[in-house]
């Protein structure tokens, strides 16, 4: 049997989506009892997790959210990178709530850090990506700043995604070039 979604039930689903993705960049440690796996545990294929229960339409995978900030694809890929970070965190992060600096990642954790990077360029890059068509300005002038401001917005969560998978997957510096750089160009972004 198939239900149709309201506008209601679809907007907390995204709702829901957006908290749950940001509470899990900005949380701390995990208790690794808690934990939903060790970091090769999490696959690309075959993970039956929370991400499965939302389902963004292809159509609107591009699309700059109003409220959001961002695409669809983009919070797809934060919480790629969410789910990734905490499950790094627990070897990367010891008892004390103390970084282990002769932390490395394993190599499938890189890989799987590298195609996030390329994942999260491609998307930010994207020729698909477009304005909320909730967007209403007043003149043209102004649609085509808010169109900027949605754009730079957008631009700048794609950033910030490569700063967590620099920082807490791939266990680098903060002023490690990788990080500092991104860092610049989410400042740009604000900027604009």
């Amino acid at each position: 049997m198939y239900f149709e979604r309201s506008d209601v039930t679809h907007f907390l689903i995204h709702w829901f989506a957006y908290l749950d993705v940001l509470g899990s960049l900005i949380a701390g440690p995990v208790d690794p009892q808690l934990s939903i796996g060790n970091p090769e545990s999490l696959t690309e294929k075959g993970r039956n997790g929370w991400m499965a229960e939302y389902d963004f339409d292809i159509e609107d995978d591009y699309k700059i959210h109003c409220l959001f900030g961002f695409t669809g694809r983009c919070i797809t890929l934060l919480a790629h990178i969410a789910e990734l970070a905490r499950a790094c965190d627990i070897e990367r992060i010891d008892a004390n709530n103390n970084i282990r600096l002769e932390w490395t990642p394993s190599m499938e954790v890189v890989e799987r850090a590298r195609k996030l990077i390329v994942d999260l360029e491609a998307a930010r890059k994207s020729t698909l990506v477009q304005a909320c068509p909730h967007l209403h300005s007043a003149s043209e002038a102004e649609y085509q700043w808010d169109i900027r401001e949605m754009t730079a917005t957008n631009e700048a969560f794609h950033w910030a995604g490569i700063v967590h998978i620099h920082r807490r997957i791939l266990g680098k510096r903060s002023t490690h070039p990788d990080v500092q750089n991104a860092v610049r160009e989410i400042c740009g972004a604000l900027y604009k």
